[in-house]
């Protein structure tokens, strides 16, 4: 039978943390361990996992961090720390549905699955329901959420490069990728993906989230697919360039150690393939962001000849793109993208 590790990073989550816990001794295939890296609580949090750990129905391993790292190190760390064949991330302050580890597990009996994660009802922090995230991917760089990812533990081969990673959410700062997007990155190379469109997280929504989700107003979705280049596009596919490339970089300096030769050659495919998509992002930049037309056709034009506008599921922009890109990137995409935004939020939290 597949072991699972559950990988459980704190920081601070007095509130909420015995509910989850909670709901983890609940589990109707109850993990094999749990794993909490505690980074340097100054509240009661450290107690009640000690309290918890007394009466779990499965070993419990605490860490504490003398200084804190940050909810990236602390969650990779705790990846790390994990024994078992599978690995789960779960957040302080979500409640897992009895039956999450029991739906999850099961796809790996398929040896090709390296990676299963699923969908999740946000909550309010007295847990009223507010709406289902349906996750569902047909981009290179998207991922899903921490909480809802099941991993193999050979992923983790790859971390002594993750300091070389770049998340390319961060548009105004440089950080090395999340955990789910970093885990979600390598499984989508190496393996099988498999969703369970069903949601098997209560997300909770609070004012203590590094990271939360928040439904777009009807306005906001019409503006996002009219309008695509109003929210600073320069910066966004600057921010793609430079994840991209990172990525391509990574897996090129993977590939020569990796064993069986499928995964080598998986390593150097999306090497390659992510260093053409860094160069796609780089003509959609130089479209929005060069003050002469003549820049501005003549990236159009190198897209066009790259076939850049294939579907993204071919690791290309997609067919909206050149009509927002005629439109609006060729006549006025500079003067368009002096009109800034902030970045969207993400989800994870420590």
């Amino acid at each position: 039978m597949t072991t699972v590790s559950v990988a459980l990073a704190t920081c601070n989550g007095a509130r909420h943390i015995d509910e989850q816990l909670r709901s983890l001794a609940a589990q109707q295939r109850p993990p094999d361990e749990l794993v909490v890296t505690d980074d340097a609580s100054t509240d009661d949090t450290v107690s009640r996992i000690e309290t918890f750990a007394a009466v779990a129905p499965f070993p419990v391993r605490l860490y504490r961090n003398r200084e804190r790292l940050g909810y990236r190190a602390n969650f990779m760390q705790a990846a790390e720390l994990c024994r078992a064949e599978v690995i789960a991330f779960c957040d302080q302050d979500d409640i897992w549905e009895p039956h999450k580890l029991a739906a999850c597990v099961g796809p790996f009996d398929n040896p090709g699955v390296i990676l299963v994660y699923h969908d999740a009802l946000t909550i309010t922090a007295d847990g009223h329901p507010l709406a289902v995230i349906g996750q569902s991917f047909e981009r290179p760089m998207e991922y899903a959420l921490g909480f809802s990812q099941l991993f193999r533990r050979r992923l983790l081969e790859a971390g002594r490069l993750w300091d070389r990673s770049v998340d390319h959410k961060e548009i105004r700062r440089r950080e090395k990728m999340a955990h789910d997007q970093w885990f979600f990155f390598l499984a989508a190379i190496f393996g099988s993906i498999v969703r369970i469109d069903r949601p098997l997280v209560r997300y909770r929504q609070h004012d203590g989230n590094s990271y939360g989700w928040q439904a777009p107003s009807r306005l906001a979705t019409i503006a996002s697919r009219l309008w695509p280049s109003l929210r600073g596009r320069v910066e966004q596919y600057a921010a793609l360039e430079t994840g991209a490339a990172s990525r391509a970089t990574i897996l090129a300096q993977l590939a020569p150690d990796l064993t069986p030769e499928d995964w080598r050659l998986r390593a150097e495919r999306g090497a390659q393939d992510y260093h053409q998509l860094a160069a796609l992002y780089r003509e959609r930049r130089r479209l929005y962001g060069s003050p002469s037309f003549y820049d501005r056709a003549t990236a159009f034009s190198k897209l066009l000849d790259a076939h850049g506008y294939r579907a993204k599921t071919d690791w290309g922009l997609g067919s909206r793109a050149i009509f927002a890109d005629v439109c609006l990137g060729i006549p006025a995409g500079y003067h368009l993208s002096a009109l800034r935004a902030e970045p969207r939020s993400r989800r994870s939290r420590a």
